[in-house]
This record gives C-alpha cells, structure tokens and sequence, in this order.
C-alpha cells in the first residue's frame, strides 16, 4: 500500500484562509504548547542519554556474565516504556496519536517468547535510536527557542526597556550601523520588527514540531499500515426478508473489538500470518479468533466471509486502504 503522510495538516488545517494560516499561530496555545514540548527535550534528553550510555556500556563490558544481559534486557524493556511516554507527549503536542505495538504480546504469555519476539521487533532498535536522538535534538531546540524569544521579546518590548533605563542600549548590526534605545519612542520603533520576528518564530515552532512528530511516528509507531481502529460497519439492509442470523447486525455487533479486527483483515484475504504481523499478536492466537468469528457468525470458512463482507458493502474494493491512510494521517 503506497502511504503518504503530511505532517503539517494539523498545523495548517484546510478551513483557515491564508491569513488565518499566517497569523492564527500566534494566539493559538498549541504553538506555545508546542514550544514548552521543545523545551521539555533538552532535559529529558540528556537524561535519556546518559541512561542509555551508561546502561549499554555497564551491560555491553559485563556481557559475558549473568549481570551484563540482565542489564540490556532491562533497559530495552525501559526504553520500551520511556516509547510509550514520548509517543503521549509527541502526539499530545501535536494533536494526534502515535499508535504503539501492545506492552504485552496477545497469546505469548512465557517470559522468554515476550524477549524473544521484542529483540526482533524492529520498534524497539528504532525506539532506542529516537532516545539517542533526542539529546541533539532537544540541545538544537532549547537554544533555538531561548535566543529567538530572548531577542523578539527584547524588541517587543523596547519601550518598556527604554523608560526603565537609565543608559541607552545599543544594537549593532553586522552590516555596521548602531541603533540606540535611548527613550521609549525610539525603542517603540523596534516594536514591529519584534512583532513580524513573533510570526516567523511561531511558524518555525509549528515546522519543527510537525516535523519531530513525522519522526515520532517513524520510530515510535507500529509498523503495521493497515490495522483501522474505527468499528466494523453495520451491513446494509436487503429486500429479501428477515436478515439471517450470519448476515445481521447483531451477529456483527458479538464480535469483540480484537475480532472485529481480525474479521476484516479476513474480509481482505489475509493469511493467518500476515493478520498475526498486522495485529502484533501470535499466529496461534489469530487462529483462535478466526474460529470465534467463523462460530459467531455461522460460517464455513474464510471465502465465505470474504463474499459476505463484499455483499453487505462491509468492504468496498479500495476503500479499506483509503481509511487506513486517513487513519494514520492522524494518528492512529
């Protein structure tokens, strides 16, 4: 399936004309939500540096012992964790979802399967590069943010400064002339100058923010494409009389949240295996919901739900793919 995702839709939506687009940013509290969630990476990133450094080499020089496994082990399952917290934030910051693989594997509930199926997953090798990230990352973005407001509120508020000191304040530039603050009428003049600086820092905050959160979703989110999150639709009414109880609504509406899933990756033709890879469960386990949605709904086998998804307009070829793509775009 050809995915196309744009980070910035939830920056600019659609139904704001241009200079809503260029000015709404600057009252808008999710810029400045935004900039406190650039900020919040500068500590945050060192901290996870540091874990991490000190965790792979405490563990990578003790490995040929019984501490120096337990030790990566551990920190993999941490830095697990620390995913899901900066997938929260990231997605909070920016309004949507970056949807992660389950904590806990469905249908693998020995110890060993759970380390064993996490050292292939490959979210959590691009889970431990995106904590290794964050610390240039969140240094760029705190000295960015710091010395653009340090110096557009200067020039805000320029007549403010000027009234309070004492001695004028100069302001060379690289081009070779000086401006003096010296009254408030002269540092009023700066005022615009620090208004129009506003409006560009605000949409360098909205780019960058949009950007990290393509990124959050590249290495945090799951790599399944297609698994929608909205529920299986009712199926059409027809002309011939009473529904039967595998064509109606109800026998649907049995179906668990999991099985409604697996129910319309089946719809599509799916294998057992790849159901298992777009679910992140065990292949046993889809076996057993497949058996649950067969027995739920009073059917053979799999073609048989295949052509009944396909005539109560359940599916609709392409359309499936359409919605996962809408889906992901925000989020899910």
């Amino acid at each position: 399936m050809t995915y196309k995702y744009n980070p910035f839709a939830a920056a600019y939506p659609s139904d704001r004309g241009p200079l809503g687009k260029i000015f709404q940013p600057v009252i808008d509290f999710r810029t400045y939500l935004r900039a406190g969630h650039m900020l919040l990476m500068f500590p945050l990133g060192i901290a996870y540096f540091v874990l991490l450094v000190v965790t792979f080499s405490v563990g990578g020089s003790l490995i040929w012992t019984l501490v120096g496994p337990i030790i990566l082990l551990a920190v993999l399952f941490v830095s697990r964790w620390i995913g899901d917290f900066e997938a929260l934030m990231s997605g909070y910051a920016n309004g949507s979802t970056v949807r992660r693989p389950p904590s806990r594997l469905e249908g693998v509930s020995n110890f060993r399967s759970q380390v064993k199926v996490r050292l292939v997953d490959p979210t959590t090798w691009t889970g431990v590069i995106y904590l290794f990230a964050q610390f240039p990352i969140g240094i760029g973005a705190f000295v960015g943010l710091v010395v653009s407001y340090s110096v557009i509120g200067s020039f805000i508020f320029a007549p403010v400064i000027g009234v309070f000191n004492d001695e004028p304040i100069h302001i060379i530039s690289d081009m070779g002339w000086t401006y003096s603050v010296d009254s408030p009428v002269t540092g009023l003049l700066l005022t615009p100058i620090g208004l129009l600086g506003l409006v560009l820092v605000s949409h360098m905050v909205l780019a960058f923010s949009s950007l990290h959160g393509w990124w959050a979703k590249l290495m945090l989110g799951s790599r399944s494409n297609r698994v929608s999150s909205r529920p299986v639709p009712s199926p059409t009414p027809t002309s011939d009389g009473p529904p039967k109880p595998s064509t109606s609504a109800e026998a649907i509406a049995e179906l668990t949240a999991r099985e409604q899933e697996v129910f319309m990756l089946m719809a599509h033709g799916d294998t057992n295996a790849d159901t298992a890879e777009e679910l992140f469960i065990s292949e046993g386990t889809v076996k057993t919901h497949v058996k649950r949605v067969l027995s739920k709904l009073y059917m053979r086998d799999r073609t048989q739900v295949v052509v009944f998804a396909y005539e109560k307009h359940l599916v609709i070829p392409g359309a499936y793919e359409v919605a996962s793509l809408e889906n992901r775009s925000y989020g899910g």
